[in-house]
Order: C-alpha cells, then structure tokens, then sequence
C-alpha cells in the first residue's frame, strides 16, 4: 500500500518506520485473531491497527471491549531477528507493558507516579486499567509473536458500558484534552524496537520498572491459577512482588507462591 494513500494518518508512521508493514483498517473485530490468522502473509515487522475493534481479546476468557477514540493495534515481530532468547520471549509481555508506560510518560503530561503497572500485562492510571496486552504465538508459525495493545486515549469512560465506567479510565479523562494518538502510537513503537534491540533497554523496563511501579506490591491478591473460577484454582495471598523470571510472589500463611500464569480476580 503506497504511503501516499494509508488511512488512519499512518503516513507519519511509515516515514518513521519505513521497514514495518502497515495494515490498517477501519473496523476489525481483533487485531490479534487478525494477525494471527494471517501471520504468513506478512512480513516482520508488521503493525496491524484498526480505529474500532469490536471483539477484542484478553487473558483467560476476559475481552477488551474498545469505543471510539481508542489506540487497538498489534505489532508482529520475529523475536530471533533481534536476538532474543527464547527464555526471554515469555517476559516480553512484562517489557510491553512498561513500554507502553514509558512512552505514555515520554509524550503526555500523566504523572508517573499515577502510572502503574498490574502482572502480567495492565496499565493502570490513577488506580483504574488504562491499557491490556495480550501476546499471542500463531500455532502454524511458532518463530512469529503477535503483540496486542489496547490503549484508552480519547475514548472517556462516560461513554463506555456501565460496568467499566468504575474500573477504567482514559488518558483523556484524567488530562482534560484530546490526545494526538498517532504520536503516542509513534513513540509506543519507538520505545518498543529500542528495547528489542537493547538487552540494556529491556532491564530497564523489566525488571527495574516493574519492581518501582507495581500496583500489587504488598496487597492481598485473589489469583485464578486455572483461569476457571473454579475454588481449587484460587490462591489468596500478600504480593512480595516479580521476581526475575516474571513469576508473581503471593505469600499465604504457608509458603510463598511463585505464579507464571493466571487471572487476578481481586486486590486490596
């Protein structure tokens, strides 16, 4: 597609980035299932954005429902381009979410100190969820990683569904003002490709920020190990924080739990 004709205003996008693939849209139901369905038809890469996305995808059975005015995009990469082991691969969740932090910092007038990250993949601002991701490996190309960014910028929560108007907030709602999304898209990739192409860039943001800004620390968390509801899959415990790994740290009266995949249900 020439750059001359990208809807969306990505023509900033690809003078920035002239070696990503851009597949824009106007309504897409996932941008995930998106890339994922067609991961071998792209090159890496690859950004895949649409201005509404109608069935957004979470963790567990959880969705990411998106109005109008917000920033849904995935980007698909081929982590061994950039030398990335594959024991990092599994971090790389972690490292988005602070990207995406840093670059929020790096271009609006948020706070830091209101800007936190939740394990494993939220942003939460002024303690309500701002942003999800969720990665995804395309079961027909393993080597192939497709990372989904759903970011709230101009779509305020007196226009979402009643039952996200207490828990989530929008960069817009706290500043006052209509953002620009294509900048702040522009320096979520920038800051992105400088920590795939930095191992100094990603401990920064992993494990550094994470173990500076993380929302659970020293809370009494409910986690779904089983993402199934189901009680024998519940652990209750105080956050001791993320260790190295990525592992969550719930201590109960017992022992200390270090989980690497689950749904938190509850916090206080």
């Amino acid at each position: 597609m020439s750059s001359d004709s990208l809807p969306l205003n990505l023509n900033d996008v690809q003078r920035e980035f002239p070696g990503w693939q851009l597949d824009p849209h106007e309504q897409l139901s996932s941008t995930n299932r998106h890339a994922v369905e067609r991961a071998g038809q792209y090159r890496t890469p690859t950004l895949v954005i649409t201005e509404k996305q109608t069935a957004g995808r979470g963790r567990g059975r959880n969705s990411w429902i998106s109005g109008e005015g917000a920033l849904t995009f995935s980007l698909l990469i081929e982590p061994v381009q950039y030398s990335i082991p594959a024991n990092e691969i599994q971090l790389l969740s972690l490292m988005t979410a602070a990207v995406v932090r840093q670059a929020i910092i790096n271009v609006t007038e948020v706070q830091a100190s209101s800007l936190q990250l939740k394990w494993p993949n939220d942003l939460y601002l002024q303690g309500r969820k701002v942003c999800g991701i969720l990665l995804e490996q395309p079961a027909e190309k393993r080597s192939l990683l497709v990372v989904g960014i759903g970011l709230n910028v101009n779509n305020s929560k007196a226009d979402m569904i009643a039952e996200l108007q207490h828990t989530a907030i929008s960069l817009s709602d706290i500043l006052g003002v209509e953002l620009d999304s294509i900048q702040l898209l522009i320096e979520i990739m920038r800051c992105f490709e400088s920590a795939l192409q930095s191992v100094e860039n990603r401990t920064k943001l992993f494990p550094q920020m994470w173990q500076r800004c993380h929302l659970l620390d020293h809370t009494l968390v409910t986690l779904d190990r089983g993402e199934s509801g189901k009680p024998e899959d519940l652990i209750i415990g105080r956050c001791e924080g993320i260790d190295e790994d990525g592992a969550l740290l719930l201590r109960d009266q017992y022992t200390t739990h270090r989980v690497y995949s689950g749904v938190i249900r509850d916090w206080t």
